[in-house]
């Protein structure tokens, strides 16, 4: 028995091919479109000759071509059997669109990357809570409170040891600052002074060594005073440290002749 020849095998591979081509056509020639519309242009009376996983081959009444299955719409590619990617379910990083799920999940508050809507329709790739706790509220208001009565105690101390009655203004916020300008012996006039940029630290620094100078303490607690974070030193220093004393006060010390 003589073997089949190369050509034969050939032949029979062809008409093997052509029959699954005619197989496949006949399997959707009844996928039939009045108007297909897509990216690229609009085809009338499309008839689907074949399906790839990447475009469909079509007859339509200006001859034959195929589409790329991204120039389709969702529709039109769910008619076809093709799988339609629903948006809805999307995850975050799909697309590019949304951010990685896992960033997302690293932020604070991060939901797993569940969007909302948001006012004209955006969305948010995770949502983030921000409401704080009344317990973190009470805490920050409770260490606001007792720093506010610990620095309005230190300038009730450094008035009455300047030699000036403070009254209930030293507790109050902003207007403590007037019994203390009083103590510095400065008219309440400076006040104004602090509103106005470049003015308000000629005041400031004037205040320090007047202030220090009513205390009768050594220059260098003025120079302390102003500098930023050893100023906090000075100033309780200048309220816990004992009465008025005038040597090394700010004011020229007192000259006392020889005697003869």
């Amino acid at each position: 028995m003589t073997k089949p020849g190369l050509g034969m095998v050939t032949k029979r591979w062809l008409v093997l091919m052509a029959c699954v081509q005619l197989l496949g056509s006949a399997l959707v020639a009844d996928q039939f479109f009045p108007v297909l519309e897509t990216r690229t242009g609009v085809y009338s009376n499309v008839t689907v000759t074949l399906k790839t996983g990447r475009d469909i081959h079509i007859r339509h009444d200006s001859g034959i071509g195929n589409i790329d299955i991204s120039d389709l719409d969702d529709e039109v590619k769910s008619a076809l059997g093709y799988v339609v990617e629903n948006k809805e379910t999307a995850q975050p990083g799909e697309a590019g669109k949304f951010m990685p799920a896992e960033w997302a999940n690293l932020l604070p508050g991060a939901r797993g990357g569940s969007r909302e809507t948001v006012g004209g329709g955006g969305q948010m790739p995770f949502e983030i809570p921000m409401v704080l706790s009344p317990m973190v509220i009470a805490v920050v208001f409770a260490i606001g409170l007792l720093f506010h009565l610990f620095f309005s105690y230190c300038s009730r101390l450094i008035c009455i040891k300047a030699g000036r009655e403070p009254g209930f203004m030293v507790w109050l916020p902003v207007l403590q600052i007037y019994p203390m300008f009083r103590a510095a012996g400065m008219s309440g006039w400076w006040i104004l002074g602090l509103l106005v940029p470049v003015l308000n630290l000629v005041v400031q620094i004037l205040w320090c060594i007047k202030i220090v100078n009513a205390r009768g303490k050594h220059v260098i607690w003025a120079i302390l005073l102003i500098l930023p974070l050893v100023n906090l030193v000075a100033f309780l220093y200048l309220a816990f440290s004992s009465d008025n004393s005038s040597q090394g006060s700010v004011g020229f010390p007192a000259f006392s002749p020889r005697p003869a």
